[in-house]
């Protein structure tokens, strides 16, 4: 290492000031020196007494090296450029590469064969140092790409959006927000759009594309009306085919809307559809069996085919009227809708002293901060949900409302302990209501004692765990599936899942409270008191051919074979003879 090229780095490494001539012998003389060894180094640097170097001062000679190197390449490139125009191209050198139409253009006229061509010799030697660059360049490409590939994936080439595509793309947009626009404004609510005749409407609006206009809204309510209600019946007609061969179901219900009119309704139901064909306003009308019967019958009997009606399901509020309905059409088979006989068992269930008393404190805890809004504000600030209330006639709610309060325990307790909550009741401590209501510490007390109570949580996970297989029953009966033939099997296993329940230990509630085995015992009483509450022979015999319960023995079920013993002589009993009477589409029966 030359004696200049030693000062500038040691120079560099312990700080000192470099002079200029030193900077341009190590621009000009950086080829040689990397030729040289660096043996010897040690013995100068002791000589010349250099302190030893820090860190910092080797990564600022590095990058000042790498710096320098960068200055070479670079003059050496223009002095490459300027002697291969000056018609003196310096073949050893690797930095200058022209292009090929260049290097033709200023070569002399001697040629040499390259690639089975034959080229001017200097055009030759300059094409396999580029060839050689080239090969270089390309496995450098290639392993950045399998370093990137690793991280972001195989690269993919991206097609460019055709110009049409992009108008489309547009104009969806701005369809898609006139659209919600027009939602908002004319308040329609957004689930309109998972209606399926709904979508196909937009679909043929836009297949006339631009040229479409609305109808007026008279021709919606008038003879589009008119026209569309036709249709409808058409298809129902259409669908009622399969009644012929399997018969319908009617189902009847009375419901109160929302002027408070008690509807009575009526629905007949066949293999392929389910059609409202009554529903009349009862207000100032006594309700009784006889009224319900009449009711029912009036529309079996005015059918073309009156045999065709083969059950009857009512509310259970309407027993009474079944006897009438079977003495006036002998071949109806008449009886309860199951979801309400599950609903009245989760009803007497919770009508035991233990699940009253767990009801009470969560009903106490889920009024007091639905019912204060400084509660209520403080339960949305920590809560993810809201509370769920049991609905007034849905007995089987209860169980929603019990997961509901369960998923917000923590947040409960959070709700009735913490300062804002606090400090508002104590500042109005002494609120009623009402005079003869209680005062607002008291009920803030009674909540914050049950919601806070060790032996809460349990307690409503035991109360879940019984109602949980009825429900269960519930929401099969009332789904859209099939289930007649279903409900005897499933009420067995609700029984065996009942039987199965234990308390956990230690039981929660105080000592000597309850007693578990008497309770479980009332539980299983009541099953077993609805299960024959709901029963039909037509729930027998269709548990006795359904085939998903083929291996289940029921010929040796006593119930089971009375029931199919029933419906077949039923089935096979002569029908008696009608009236002939005139129906409103004017058909006629008999």
């Amino acid at each position: 290492m030359s004696k200049d090229n030693l000062l500038l780095q040691s120079n560099w490494i312990t700080g000192t000031k470099v002079e200029e001539e030193a900077d341009d012998k190590e621009v000009h003389s950086e080829e040689e020196n990397n030729d040289e060894g660096e043996v010897g180094g040690s013995e100068e640097e002791e000589e010349e007494g250099i302190s030893p170097p820090t860190a910092d001062r080797v990564a600022q000679y590095e990058a000042h090296r790498r710096e320098q190197k960068r200055l070479c390449a670079q003059e050496r490139r223009k002095k490459m450029k300027a002697a291969l125009f000056a018609e003196s191209v310096p073949v050893s050198d690797s930095s200058a590469l022209p292009t090929t139409l260049q290097i033709l253009k200023r070569t002399p006229s001697d040629h040499l064969l390259f690639k089975g061509q034959l080229v001017p010799t200097r055009a030759a030697a300059l094409l396999k140092i580029a060839e050689k660059v080239e090969k270089d360049r390309k496995r450098e490409r290639e392993g950045l790409n399998q370093a990137t590939e690793g991280v972001f994936g195989t690269a993919k080439t991206r097609k460019q959006m055709s110009i049409t595509a992009g108008f489309m793309g547009s104009a969806q947009k701005l369809a898609d927000e006139a659209l919600a626009h027009a939602f908002y404004t004319a308040n329609i609510a957004p689930n309109v759009l998972d209606n399926i005749d709904f979508k196909r409407a937009l679909q043929k609006v836009a297949l006339v594309g631009p040229t479409y206009v609305a109808p007026e809204r008279h021709q919606v309510a008038g003879p589009m009306l008119q026209a569309d209600a036709d249709k409808t019946k058409a298809a129902i007609l259409a669908k009622r085919t399969p009644v012929q061969k399997f018969g319908s179901t009617v189902v009847s219900d009375v419901a109160t809307d929302g002027c408070r009119r008690p509807i009575n309704n009526l629905i007949d139901i066949s293999a392929e559809v389910a059609e409202l064909v009554k529903a009349e306003d009862c207000t100032g009308k006594t309700k009784d069996k006889q009224f319900i019967a009449d009711f029912v019958t009036s529309y079996i009997m005015g059918l073309p085919d009156p045999f065709s009606v083969v059950q009857v399901l009512m509310d259970n509020a309407t027993r009474g009227s079944w006897p009438l309905i079977e003495a006036k059409c002998p071949w109806v088979v008449v009886g309860p809708c199951e979801p309400h006989v599950s609903s009245l068992e989760v009803a007497d269930i919770c009508k035991l002293p233990f699940f009253k008393a767990v009801i009470k404190k969560v009903h106490v805890v889920r009024k007091f901060i639905l019912n204060h809004q400084k509660a209520l504000a403080t339960f949305k600030s920590l809560a993810d949900g809201m509370l769920t209330q049991p609905g007034a006639t849905r007995e089987a709610t209860v169980f929603y409302g019990f997961t509901s309060f369960l998923q917000n325990i923590d947040t409960i307790s959070q709700t009735l302990t913490s300062q804002e909550v606090v400090q508002y009741v104590r500042a109005n401590r002494g609120q009623r209501a009402t005079p003869e209501s209680r005062t607002l510490h008291e009920l803030f007390t009674e909540a914050k004692d049950f919601a806070t109570e060790a032996d809460l949580q349990p307690q409503i996970e035991l109360c879940q765990q019984v109602l949980k297989p009825i429900v269960m029953l519930l929401r099969l009966a009332d789904s859209d599936r099939p289930s007649a033939s279903k409900i005897q099997y499933h009420k067995f296993e609700v029984q065996e899942k009942l039987k199965a329940l234990t308390v956990p230990e230690p039981a929660p509630w105080a000592e000597g409270e309850y007693d578990w085995d008497e309770m479980l015992q009332e539980i299983v009483a009541i099953h077993r008191y609805r299960w024959d509450y709901g029963y039909t022979i037509v729930q027998g015999t269709g548990y006795l051919l359904d085939p998903e319960f083929v291996d289940m023995d029921q010929h040796q079920d006593e119930e089971t074979m009375d029931a199919f013993t029933s419906c077949s002589s039923w089935a096979c009993a002569p029908l008696p003879k009608l009236q002939v009477q005139e129906h409103p589409s004017g058909l006629t029966s008999s």
